[in-house]
């Protein structure tokens, strides 16, 4: 699937793994997205948000509880404090020791092994601007931009807006967790410059995609890890599929 935002073309293919290769490994954690390169899959999925001290890490809950030996908020604690937990353990012994990346370390691998990557902006509360905004300045300043295959997605409207402003020539992709209207789709989709419509495998209908596709918008549908509802989702049209188990669908 071939996506066109200003000056960047991005080629998705029909199976991202979801937060690495989250199945398998930890997720969002570098053995996840080191067995998604090992296994040659050519895009994953990552969340990406600000701790206490500034720095970008990846990781998808608000609170650390639930995927290391930690407790609190991530926007409270500094990266010195997250790096000492093991997240790992919880998922297996065989990664006890693994530890929180930083949003640089997984770009840097990813780039080393020519995995694109979708960055997925998970903002705190309250820090919607600054996460697309830092986002930014990381692409820029470590000139990762036209060297790896990246798009940008959020459910977050304001975190969308100043992606749109500060990186208007990366694809972004709009995230809806609730039903919802073609109208209010496509009057958001304009507004945000977004490229893709990116949907939960509960709510999307065959309709809804041939709507998306007739006007040139793919969908992608998030979380998919049964080998027979993902072949029906693809026979309905839709584009790409986020999974934990890419392999085995």
């Amino acid at each position: 699937m071939a996506l066109n935002s200003k000056s960047m073309k991005l080629d998705l293919p029909k199976l991202i793994g979801h937060r690495g290769l989250a199945g398998v490994a930890p997720e969002n954690t570098m053995p996840a997205f080191e067995a998604a390169a090992r296994h040659g899959l050519r895009f994953v999925e990552l969340d990406a948000k600000l701790c206490a001290s500034g720095e970008l890490i990846v990781l998808h809950d608000n609170d650390v509880k639930r995927t290391s030996t930690g407790r609190g908020r991530a926007q409270a604690m500094s990266w010195a404090q997250l790096k000492k937990l093991d997240a790992g353990s919880w998922f297996d012994p065989a990664f006890r020791g693994t530890r929180i990346p930083r949003l640089i370390e997984v770009l840097d691998f990813c780039r080393a092994k020519g995995v694109g990557v979708n960055i997925e902006l998970k903002p705190n509360r309250g820090d919607y601007v600054q996460t697309a905004r830092a986002v930014a300045t990381l692409l820029q300043q470590e000139k990762l931009v036209g060297q790896l295959p990246l798009f940008i997605s959020s459910f977050s409207i304001q975190s969308l807006r100043a992606a749109r402003d500060c990186m208007p020539e990366l694809p972004r992709g709009l995230l809806m967790e609730r039903r919802t209207t073609l109208r209010h789709i496509l009057e958001r989709t304009q507004e945000l410059g977004t490229c893709t419509f990116n949907y939960d495998r509960k709510l999307i209908s065959a309709e809804r995609v041939q709507q998306l596709n007739a006007r040139g918008i793919p969908t992608l549908i998030w979380t998919v890890n049964d080998a027979n509802e993902a072949r029906k989702l693809l026979a309905m049209g839709v584009s790409s599929i986020f999974s934990d188990f890419p392999l085995k669908l």
